[in-house]
């Protein structure tokens, strides 16, 4: 740990980018941050008040479910499944977002449509994908990934890019929705959000139960993870969730 430090007091960003390995983690780490502001987490944090008010409980709740699953069924997949229901949720939202206006609630109008409550629904679920897995995974894999001489250049790099993204997707929120509307905001954030599940899934490698001077040895094995030992692999940590809900 002495000697991580006495690294770390001479390294600089420029240093992330001198080693295939780690370009490699800087790459990994900066889109994990990024993907996780595109899909369109803070619009929804800072634009609906309500929902966020009503649903506080269920994003707490799902936090703590990704905590404690991390390290039980991994990085990867629960990255993908996290992805795979917000884009869902979004999709479903962008749907009834095309409705006639007697499906939305208003100060003076309370529909009795089932349809009304779909994009309720929609958020909360939205909220609860994302708290129990993008939440938490973008930052675990940014704090094991990068190599022991500039780990602190590769987490300030990512976190910066992270709130970047954050900055230019609430400051252009609203103008997008005026040039698209809200069905097209929507379906922008799903698009990006097909963009994130792609990426996890050709250059993410599963991290889960490996020691950090070890990680080395995984992104040696190449940019693009193989395909059949990452369908092996998140096969199995898909066994081990289902055997956790039977438990």
């Amino acid at each position: 740990m002495q000697r991580e430090v006495e690294l770390n007091k001479n390294a600089n960003w420029r240093d992330l980018f001198k080693t295939r390995n780690g370009r490699h983690a800087t790459f990994i780490g900066c889109s994990l941050q990024l993907f996780q502001q595109l899909v369109g987490i803070n619009t929804v944090m800072y634009y609906s008040a309500t929902i966020i008010y009503m649903s506080a409980s269920v994003n707490f709740g799902a936090t703590l479910i990704g905590l404690f699953s991390i390290e039980r069924i991994g990085r990867r997949l629960l990255a993908l499944v996290s992805v795979a229901g917000e884009q869902s949720c979004l999709l479903a939202n962008q749907t009834s977002c095309t409705n006639d206006n007697d499906s939305f609630w208003s100060d003076d109008f309370c529909p009795k449509t089932y349809a009304s409550w779909m994009p309720l629904l929609g958020m909360i679920l939205y909220l609860f994908f994302f708290a129990s897995g993008m939440g938490p995974v973008p930052w675990a894999v940014n704090s094991e990934i990068y190599p022991h001489s500039c780990r602190e250049a590769g987490i300030a790099l990512s976190t910066t890019v992270n709130w970047l993204s954050n900055c230019i997707i609430s400051l252009t929120f609203l103008s997008l929705l005026e040039a698209v509307g809200t069905a097209g905001g929507f379906l922008v954030y799903f698009i990006f959000g097909l963009l994130a599940f792609l990426i996890i899934f050709l250059f993410l490698p599963e991290t889960k139960g490996v020691a950090l001077e070890d990680i080395a040895e995984v992104l040696e094995q190449g940019w693009i993870v193989p395909c059949k030992s990452s369908c092996n692999q998140d096969e199995h940590d898909l066994d081990v969730l289902v055997d956790d809900t039977d438990d």
